[in-house]
């Protein structure tokens, strides 16, 4: 692939350089990391949702829920 193909790969790949690799039991908790269910807010509505990150493989089971008052 080529930079034309991938703007910005020079820059990912230095950032993954940078990457230090830590056992899953070893993450902080206050980590999100894949198949991390995260809570949000929005600020202006203070309506709250919750989502999943997850690989791309998995993106067809990816559901977001509201959460209702």
């Amino acid at each position: 692939m080529t930079n034309a193909d991938f703007p910005n790969k020079d820059d990912l790949e230095a950032e993954l350089d940078r990457a230090v690799v830590v056992e899953p039991e070893k993450m902080p908790s206050n980590v999100v990391t894949m198949n991390s269910t995260v809570k949000f807010r929005v600020a202006s509505t203070d309506k709250e949702f919750l989502l999943t990150l997850v690989y791309p493989n998995a993106k067809a089971s990816f559901t977001c829920r509201v959460i209702q008052d």
